[in-house]
C-alpha cells in the first residue's frame, strides 16, 4: 500500500436501510470502521470485530464497552455507574512497570482505601460468596479512623458483621474487639475468651490426633474465678469446676476426659474458694474424674501435695535431694537414721574430707560410758596390742612388743615366745596369744604353734595340742573371737591358718585344740574380720562363720586384687580398711564388713609400705613396723572417724629392741565383756587353768545369762570406760 491509500471516507446511507458510517483507511489499509446504529450507539469495528462502543442511553445498560480480538468486552461502563473492567476474560494491570500476571489485576505501587468525605463509613476491601456484590459481605478488610474511641486509626479483619482482628495506629492488637487496651488483647466472656494451640498427634500416625494446649478465663461473678493453660484437653467444662459434667454450657475451662490424661495451670486473682489470689498446678487424678492440685502458691506459701498458710513450703510426701541444705546460711543436718542397730549407741561427728557429718556409733569414750554386752563391739574392750616376731633380712625374731593405746606408747618386753617366726599368722583368745608355724630360722615348712600370755606378759612356751595340723613355710591367721557364733553356737571361738600348703585348719580358742581341717586353701593371708565373716585376699575369699565355708569375694563386692601381702585392718564398728595392689602400694579403701562394699576411697597410707604387723583398738588401730622396700621399726595410726593413717611418734610408738621388722603378727588385750561390767568366771585365767562355768550378766533391766563364753582380761576395764583405745 502506498500513501495514497490514505483516506477518510464518510457514507451517510441517508434514505437506505444501511447504518452511516466513517471509515478511517491508514498506509497499510486495514480500516476502522466507525457506525451509528438505530438505538444511536456508536461502534466503532475492525477486520477483526468491534473494538469499543459508545451509546447514548445513559439510563440503563452499558453506555461504553472496549472489546478484546473475540468481541468480548474488556471495558464496560454501565448506565448505572457500574464499570466492568475483564469481566469476561483477561486482566488489569495498573501502575508503571509492564507486568505479565495470570491474576485477575495486577497492581505495580500503592493502592489507597479511604472513606468518602463526610462519611463515617470507613474504607474497605470486601469478600462475598457466590457472586453476591450486593448486601453485607462475608468478610471484609477495613480502615477506620473517626470512630475509634481513642481516636487511633484501626485496621481490622471483620466477619459476620464483627471485627475479628484489630490493628491500632498505636501497635495494639486485639482479638474479637476494635479497642485494644495493651499490645495484645483478647475480648470475650467465659464462653469463648480462650486460646488453643492443637498440635498433631505424633504417635497415631496421621498426625491428626486432637492434642491441645489452651489458656482460658472465667469473667468476674462466677463461682470460681480464674484462668489457665491445659494441655491435652479435647473439650471444656463448666464452670461448676471441679465436677465431671458434660455440659458445654458456660464453659471456661477444661473438662475431665476418661480418655486422656490432662494437666493445668491455673490463676486466682480473687476466689473465696482461694481466699486470694493464687496459682495451681493441677492434674487429672488417677481415674481421670477429679482434679488434683500438685503444687499451689498463695500468700507467699508454697505447697506441694497439700498447701498449709503456717508455712513458706509445705510438702505433703517424702522429699528427696541431692546437695546441702541450710538454715540462715549454715548448713542444716538431721539425725541420721536411726532403727533397731542403733538402740544404744551414741552420736558422733567426724570430717569426711569437706564438711563434718554425724553418726550413730556403739564405741564408747572417757565421756560417755555405755556398755551394752549384747553389742558385738563390747564384747571385748580392747585396751593394748601385741605385735610379735617377723623378720629382717632373713632373720627371723622371737621379739615382742606391747603397745598401750591410751598413751601410743610402745615398749619392748624381750623375746617372749619358744620360737623365732616369719611370714606367719596369730590369733588371741582375750587371754593367750598364739602364733602358728614357727621354725626358729629362715623359712621352713613348721607347725609349731608358740603362746605368750597377755595376762602376765611371760612366754607359755609350746604345747603339741596348739601344734598347726600341716607345716607351712607362710601363713596366716584370721579368727572369729566372741562373734555371732560365740552368741549363737555354744560359745564358740575359733581361729583359721592357711596357705598354700592344703587346707584350713582350725584351732579352738577356749579349748586352745587343733581341730579337723576344712576345705580350702588361701596363699599368702591378707583379712580382716568382721563379725560374721572374714575377708581374706590373695585369693579373694569371703569366709563364712558360720558354715566355715569359702565364697568368691566378688559375688558381694569389688576384690581388692591385693596380693596377700600388703595387710588389711579390721575394725570392730562395722567397717575394715582394705589395701589395695602388690606389696607396698599405698592405696587403702574403706569396706563394710558384711558385705565388703565400698565406703570410701582414696584413703592412703603415709607411705609406701606392706607385710605390716597390724592390730585393731576400739577408736584406732595401729601398724607396728612394716616393709617399705626395707624392713623398718615406723609405726602408723589408723583414725577411724577421720579415715585417716597416719605417722605416729617416733620415739613413743615405734617398735623397739630390734633394728626392724615385717611379717610378724599383732594381736589385741583388753577386757572382756565390757568396762565397769563384774565379768563371769568361764575363760577367766586362773594360774594355768580356765574356769568353765557359765554366768549371768545385767545390763539395764535385762538379765544377760548363759553365753557360753566371756571372761576377764586384765581387770583394768573394772574402773570404767575406754579411753581413747
Amino acid at each position: 500500500m502506498a500513501n495514497s491509500d490514505k483516506d477518510i471516507l464518510i457514507t451517510p446511507n441517508k434514505n437506505t436501510g444501511n447504518l452511516p458510517e466513517i471509515n478511517f483507511v491508514g498506509q497499510v489499509n486495514n480500516p476502522i470502521k466507525l457506525t451509528v446504529t438505530d438505538d444511536n450507539t456508536l461502534s466503532f469495528t475492525g477486520s477483526q470485530g468491534q473494538v469499543f462502543s459508545v451509546d447514548s442511553n445513559l439510563t440503563s445498560g452499558t453506555i461504553f464497552a472496549a472489546s478484546d480480538i473475540s468481541g468480548v468486552p474488556s471495558i464496560a461502563v454501565d448506565a448505572s455507574g457500574r464499570v466492568d473492567i475483564a469481566r469476561y476474560n483477561g486482566s488489569l494491570n495498573i501502575g508503571p512497570n509492564n507486568n505479565t500476571t495470570d491474576r485477575v489485576m495486577g497492581v505495580t505501587g500503592e493502592i489507597m482505601i479511604t472513606n468518602p468525605t463526610g462519611s463515617s463509613t470507613p474504607g474497605a476491601i470486601c469478600f462475598s460468596e457466590g457472586g453476591t456484590i450486593s448486601g453485607t459481605p462475608s468478610a471484609k478488610l477495613l480502615w477506620d479512623g473517626p470512630n475509634y474511641s481513642d481516636n487511633n486509626n484501626y485496621f481490622s479483619v471483620w466477619t459476620n458483621g464483627s471485627d475479628r482482628l484489630t490493628v491500632t495506629y498505636g501497635g495494639g492488637v486485639g482479638i474479637s474487639g476494635n479497642n485494644p487496651r495493651t499490645r495484645f488483647h483478647l475480648f470475650g466472656t467465659h464462653n469463648d475468651t480462650q486460646l488453643r494451640l492443637t498440635l498433631p498427634a505424633g504417635s497415631n500416625g496421621a498426625g491428626n490426633g486432637d492434642i491441645n494446649m489452651q489458656l482460658w478465663v472465667s469473667e468476674p461473678g462466677l463461682t470460681w474465678e480464674c484462668g489457665g493453660i491445659g494441655m491435652n484437653v479435647s473439650n471444656y467444662q463448666t464452670y461448676t469446676y471441679p465436677s465431671a459434667s458434660t455440659t458445654s454450657a458456660n464453659s471456661y475451662m477444661p473438662r475431665l476426659n476418661s480418655n486422656i490424661g490432662q494437666a493445668f495451670i491455673r490463676f486466682f486473682p480473687q476466689d473465696s474458694h482461694r481466699g486470694g489470689g493464687a496459682i495451681t498446678f493441677s492434674t487429672t487424678d488417677n481415674n481421670n474424674t477429679q482434679y488434683r492440685d500438685q503444687i499451689e502458691i498463695k500468700k507467699g506459701c508454697l505447697g506441694i501435695n497439700g498447701w498449709n498458710g503456717s508455712y513458706k513450703l509445705n510438702v505433703g510426701g517424702s522429699i528427696n535431694f541431692t546437695g546441702d541444705l541450710y538454715q540462715n546460711g549454715s548448713l542444716f543436718e538431721t539425725l541420721p537414721q536411726q532403727d533397731a542397730n542403733t538402740d544404744g549407741a551414741v552420736l558422733r561427728t567426724r570430717w569426711n574430707g569437706s564438711k563434718y557429718v554425724a553418726y550413730w556409733t556403739h564405741d564408747l569414750d572417757a565421756n560417755y560410758r555405755l556398755e551394752n554386752p549384747d553389742q558385738w563391739p563390747f564384747r571385748y574392750i580392747i585396751n593394748r596390742g601385741y605385735t610379735v616376731a617377723g623378720y629382717k633380712n632373713a632373720s627371723p625374731w622371737r621379739n615382742g612388743n606391747r603397745t598401750s593405746h591410751p598413751s601410743d606408747v610402745t615398749i619392748s618386753l624381750g623375746d617372749i615366745i619358744d620360737r623365732s617366726a616369719a611370714y606367719i599368722g596369730g590369733s588371741h583368745n582375750g587371754v593367750n596369744l598364739f602364733v602358728y608355724n614357727c621354725a626358729n630360722s629362715w623359712l621352713p615348712n613348721a607347725s609349731n604353734t608358740c603362746s605368750f600370755s597377755m595376762i602376765t606378759e611371760t612366754n607359755r612356751g609350746q604345747n603339741s595340742s596348739w601344734n598347726d595340723t600341716r607345716a607351712r613355710r607362710y601363713s596366716g591367721a584370721w579368727q572369729d573371737f566372741l562373734g555371732n557364733q560365740w552368741k549363737t553356737n555354744g560359745g564358740r571361738n575359733r581361729a583359721y591358718i592357711t596357705s598354700g600348703n592344703g587346707n584350713t585348719s582350725r584351732h579352738d580358742l577356749n579349748t586352745e585344740s587343733m581341730l579337723s581341717e576344712v576345705g580350702g586353701n588361701v596363699n599368702h593371708v591378707s583379712h580382716a574380720e568382721g563379725e560374721y565373716y572374714a575377708w581374706v585376699s590373695s585369693g579373694q575369699h569371703r569366709f563364712t562363720f558360720s558354715n566355715e565355708g569359702y565364697s568368691s569375694w566378688s559375688s558381694y563386692s569389688p576384690a581388692p586384687g591385693n596380693d596377700g601381702f600388703n595387710k588389711h585392718l579390721a575394725t570392730r564398728i562395722g567397717f575394715f580398711y582394705c589395701s589395695q595392689g602388690g606389696n607396698t602400694n599405698r592405696d587403702v579403701t574403706k569396706r563394710r564388713d558384711n558385705d565388703a562394699v565400698i565406703l570410701r576411697s582414696g584413703i592412703s597410707k603415709p607411705e609406701n609400705g606392706g607385710e605390716e604387723n597390724m592390730h585393731t583398738g576400739m577408736n584406732k588401730g595401729y601398724s607396728i613396723s612394716n616393709y617399705n622396700g626395707a624392713q623398718n621399726n615406723n609405726a602408723w595410726i589408723y583414725f577411724y572417724y577421720q579415715d585417716a593413717i597416719r605417722f605416729a611418734d617416733g620415739t613413743l610408738t615405734y617398735r623397739k629392741g630390734i633394728p626392724g621388722a615385717s611379717s610378724g603378727t599383732g594381736q589385741e588385750g583388753g577386757d572382756m565383756m565390757g568396762a565397769g561390767i563384774t565379768p563371769r568366771t568361764y575363760m577367766t585365767y586362773s594360774g594355768n587353768t580356765f574356769q568353765s562355768a557359765p554366768g549371768t550378766i545385767t545390763y539395764g533391766n535385762t538379765i544377760y545369762g548363759d553365753y557360753a563364753g566371756e571372761g576377764l582380761a586384765d581387770g583394768t576395764g573394772s574402773t570404767g570406760g575406754i579411753g581413747s583405745y
